[in-house]
């Protein structure tokens, strides 16, 4: 049954395609495989037809990774080629001679096959190749072409690549040299490039000193001072700053609760200053505030007195420098 349907499906092709071999395979394709394979050749073809070579290459790998057969490598190959990658082509059309050939297999696949056969040894000519010289000869360096290294031994025959453009880069000594390199079809190119020697070690410094045989004088002073501690003046300043604007905002809250309190007592209370028992709390807290508030205000007289006082009167003390000068038979300093 699955033969069967994977013939149908190939007899769908163009080009009269009548069955589908398989590479690497036991068994035949599903049916959910040959009918997707069909699918991305038609749209493969219709793609390069379309100018989008691109495109159509990455759907003729899809159908030929779905069922491989000589007719799906024929064309991924032509697709490959298209793109100016000829190894990969070559690479392509070489694997169908290893396809196993099946009893039914249709004369359009013995046809691929044929085709495939000629194109591989038409693209060999066309393959470029690169030699890669490094001097010097011993250097310990890495060769790169397009990213992929080369190991030493390989750099003694020509490297086959694909006509176009390359970069060929040599690392050694923490650096990376790099050359560009264009080829044609067939061409050939022998790159010569020094290994990066690196910074290396760095030449001592010489370092002369002139000395005056002969002083007239000379100036010795000792290291400028550090700058005054200015602390205690600002914590002065700071701390009576805030004991003023403390004191202020809590006499003026207990006086104006002393003046309500005040207010509730007259009320209650007679002319000549008696008051009923129950009032008598409202007068201790009333009496209470008030000491409070007038404790508060002086505290905050003290502190505006204190940070005034620090800030137009307290002024630290710069530290004199001392100078020596040398003078005949001795010197003389100032203090």
């Amino acid at each position: 049954m699955k033969r069967a349907l994977a013939t149908i499906v190939l007899t769908m092709l163009p080009l009269s395609v009548v069955s589908m071999p398989a590479f690497a395979r036991a068994d035949e394709p599903s049916a959910i495989d040959a009918e997707n394979a069909l699918q991305a050749y038609k749209d493969g073809k219709t793609l390069r037809e379309k100018g989008d070579l691109a495109g159509s290459l990455e759907k003729f790998r899809a159908a030929h990774a779905l069922v491989e057969t000589p007719i799906t490598a024929l064309e991924l190959g032509r697709a490959y080629a298209l793109t100016s990658r000829l190894i990969e082509a070559r690479e392509v059309w070489l694997a169908v001679a290893r396809m196993p050939m099946r009893k039914n297999e249709s004369v359009r696949a013995s046809e691929a096959r044929a085709e495939c056969e000629r194109l591989a040894i038409d693209a060999r000519p066309k393959l470029a190749s690169i030699v890669v010289r490094v001097s010097p000869a011993d250097a310990d360096a890495k060769v790169r072409v397009d990213g992929d290294v080369v190991p030493a031994a390989a750099l003694t025959v020509p490297r086959l690549v694909n006509p176009g453009a390359h970069v060929v880069s040599v690392e050694a000594n923490g650096e990376t040299a790099r050359r560009d390199v264009k080829l044609a079809e067939g061409g050939n190119e022998t790159v010569e490039i020094e290994a990066p020697k690196g910074l290396g070690p760095r030449a001592p410094v010489a370092v002369v000193a002139v000395v005056d045989p002969h002083p007239t004088s000379a100036v010795v002073s000792s290291p400028p001072p550090a700058r005054p501690d200015d602390t205690p003046r600002k914590v002065a300043i700071y701390g009576g700053l805030g004991l003023a604007g403390v004191g202020a905002v809590v006499g003026t809250l207990t006086g104006v609760m002393t003046l309500a309190q005040a207010s509730t007592l007259k009320e209650v209370c007679t002319a000549d200053g008696r008051c009923p028992r129950a009032a008598e709390s409202d007068l201790s807290a009333a009496s209470s505030l008030g000491a409070v508030s007038t404790v508060a205000f002086g505290a905050a007289v003290v502190g505006g007195l204190v940070a005034a006082g620090a800030y137009f009167l307290w002024r630290p003390t710069t530290p004199r420098t001392a100078t020596i000068v040398p003078v005949p038979g001795g010197v003389v300093g100032t203090f």
